[in-house]
């Protein structure tokens, strides 16, 4: 096959094909395939994510600071453990750094890393060290659920109302104006970018209404290739109403038209908002108090395949399903 046509989803199935649970510790399908891997231990199940950082691939020194590298690798680890219904517990820190000035990196990220590891309460347990030719940082970090039962991509139904939490969009832009010297006249955009809010409050807000949240995935590679994720994995598609999408102030501002705001809210990545599927029942969640928008933005239809349709007025199209693509 062409390394073109390979895309990371093909990837990720060819593998799921590949390494299928042999023993009998994992739950039942929570292996390969979703934001973590949940064992269970005892009467406790454990939630196991990982995710990598490289130095001009994620982020660029030129406009990270130390603390905005320490805390975005957490932050987007304590995504994924949010989005199985889970709280952050402790994690194993590998980074790989040049070896000229090296040393003194090292003590001020630890330094940082501290600091955010007491913000959320996470305690390390260790990691490796090795010499690269530039700076990349992997986290492993431990869980635990929360939620009544692990939270998977694969359980949304006809009827489910689709929501998520925030702006999506935001963090695009802000990897947008960066480099324009805009950082001042974007100030949220630039945040989301540089050091993402994990919605733990979500999850620990919505603990009493877990039994009506089916699926539910963080927004890493765009919204539109997320909600996929959903979709393909439940076997069932979705219709988005257009004036119900969230769109901040800053991308309004910047983008001037209605499709450039659109595209850049369904295809940029980095958000690590919340997108989820909810039982009509468990509407009053939305209704919560919450110092974040939860907002539904569509409903999931019983219509054959995997495919997405936007709604405006009297009219609807099928939305073009990509985004981020490490192997694209």
């Amino acid at each position: 096959m062409n390394r073109n046509d390979f895309s990371e989803e093909d990837f990720l199935r060819w593998l799921r094909s590949r390494f299928k649970w042999k023993g009998s510790g994992t739950e039942q399908g929570l292996g390969i395939g979703d934001d973590g891997a949940v064992l269970k231990l005892g009467d406790k199940s454990i939630i196991i994510t990982t995710d990598m950082m490289t130095e001009d691939v994620h982020f660029k020194m030129k406009y990270f600071s130390i603390r905005d590298l320490a805390y975005k690798i957490t932050a987007v680890n304590i995504s994924d453990i949010a989005a199985m219904g889970g709280r952050p517990k402790y994690s194993l820190i590998s980074i790989g750094v040049p070896g000229k000035g090296g040393g003194v990196f090292l003590k001020r990220f630890y330094d940082e890393l501290e600091k955010v590891h007491d913000l959320f309460k996470i305690e390390m347990l260790g990691g490796d060290t090795v010499s690269s030719r530039k700076i990349v940082v992997n986290m492993t970090l431990f869980g635990e659920l929360i939620y009544l039962k692990p939270v998977l991509r694969s359980g949304a139904e006809p009827g489910d109302l689709i929501c998520v939490t925030g702006f999506p969009g935001l963090a695009g832009l802000g990897l947008m104006v960066l480099p324009e010297g805009e950082r001042k006249n974007y100030p949220d955009s630039v945040q989301r970018h540089l050091q993402p809010e994990p919605r733990l409050g979500f999850i620990e807000g919505s603990v009493k209404f877990s039994k009506f949240i089916t699926s539910m995935i963080d927004i890493s590679d765009g919204l539109i290739l997320d909600l996929f994720r959903i979709l393909h994995q439940s076997q069932r598609s979705a219709l988005l109403f257009k004036d119900n999408i969230p769109v901040h102030s800053e991308l309004k501002s910047y983008f001037k038209s209605e499709k450039r705001v659109l595209n850049n809210i369904f295809y940029s990545g980095e958000d690590f908002e919340l997108l989820f599927t909810l039982k009509p029942e468990g509407r009053n969640l939305l209704e919560k108090d919450f110092d974040f928008n939860v907002t539904e933005i569509g409903v999931v239809t019983d219509e054959p395949g995997d495919n997405i349709y936007l709604k405006a007025g009297n009219r609807r199209r099928k939305i073009t399903v990509k985004g981020y693509d490490h192997l694209k």
